[in-house]
C-alpha cells in the first residue's frame, strides 16, 4: 500500500508478524520493484498497474477492491446497473463460501465445488457485460477484470491464502491519521525517519512488544556508543519459505 505527502510516497509491505515502510518519489514499478526485492513468494495486491512485472501465477488481488470497483457501475440505468450489480452480489457470494470452505478446514468438497460454480458464473457475467456493452464504462470494467481474472482465484490453489490485504490496510491507517494532524516532514532524514519509526513501531504491535522500550535500550546502547544488539524476536521468521504470502496495498 502507498499514500503520498508532497509527492513523496510511503510503502509498506507485510504479513501478519511484521510491516516494513518506504519512502520513494514513484507511486510506480520502479518502487514496487524495490521494495519487494527478490521475494518471489505469493503477494496480495490491489489493482494498481505498478505490481504488473510480478508474476501472475504468484499474486492474489484483493476481493475487496474488485467490489469497490464493481460498485462504481452499480447506479448506471438499464441493462450495465444490473451487470454491476449482479457481479458485485456474486463476488459478495464467493468472499462467503470462502469463509465457509475454511470453516470446514479446506476439507469440504460442497463448499469448493461451490465456489467453482461461483467462478464460472463471474467469468460469464464479465464476458456478457464486455460484449453487451461495447464502448459503455460498464464494458471497459468488465473487460479489466477479465485480464486479471486468473489473479482473482489463487487462494483456490494455496488454500489460507487471505481473500483482502486487510494487515496492510491496517497498517497504513495510524499514517494517514498522522499526516492528517501534523505537517509531515520537512527533509529526506525526516522522510526516512518516519519510515523507520513507523516500520519499528508496528512490527513491535503485530509481535505484541512494547515499541517504546525497544527503542529506549537502542537509544540508550546508542549514547554509551556500544554495538546495537537489540533485536525483534523474529529469527523464525529468517527462513520464510516461498509460499510464505505478503500483503500490499495500493491507495490514492
Amino acid at each position: 500500500m502507498h499514500t503520498a505527502s508532497d509527492h513523496i510516497w510511503l510503502w509498506v509491505l507485510c504479513t501478519t508478524e511484521l510491516a516494513f515502510f518506504m519512502v520513494h518519489v514513484s507511486r510506480g514499478m520502479k518502487a514496487a520493484s524495490e521494495l519487494l526485492g527478490c521475494f518471489s513468494g505469493i503477494l496480495i495486491t490491489d489493482r494498481h498497474g505498478g505490481y504488473n512485472h510480478y508474476p501472475a501465477e504468484s499474486r492474489q488481488i484483493c476481493w475487496a477492491h474488485v467490489i469497490r470497483n464493481l460498485e462504481r457501475i452499480t447506479g448506471r440505468k438499464g441493462d450495465p446497473g444490473d451487470t454491476g450489480r449482479w457481479l458485485v452480489r456474486c463476488a459478495r457470494i464467493i468472499i462467503q463460501l470462502e469463509h465457509r470452505w475454511k470453516k470446514s478446514g479446506y476439507q469440504s468438497s460442497l463448499y469448493r465445488k461451490r465456489i467453482e460454480y461461483a467462478r464460472l458464473h463471474f467469468r460469464l457475467t464479465l464476458e456478457y457485460g464486455t460484449e453487451k456493452h461495447k464502448g459503455k464504462r460498464a464494458a471497459n470494467v468488465c473487460q479489466k477484470l477479465l485480464a486479471e481474472e486468473p489473479m482473482l482465484w489463487r487462494f483456490l490453489q494455496s488454500p489460507g491464502l487471505a481473500l483482502t490485504n486487510n494487515h496492510a490496510e491496517r497498517a497504513i491507517r495510524p499514517y494517514v491519521i498522522w499526516r492528517k494532524t501534523s505537517f509531515f516532514s520537512q527533509s529526506e532524514q525526516g522522510d526516512l525517519f518516519r519510515a523507520r519509526v513507523m516500520t519499528v513501531s508496528e512490527s513491535c504491535r503485530r509481535l505484541d512488544l512494547c515499541a517504546y522500550t525497544l527503542l529506549r535500550e537502542v537509544c540508550e546502547q546508542g549514547i554509551r556508543k556500544q554495538p546495537i544488539t537489540i533485536r525483534l524476536p523474529i529469527d523464525h521468521l529468517y527462513q520464510i519459505p516461498p509460499s510464505h504470502r505478503l500483503e500490499f496495498l495500493q491507495a490514492a
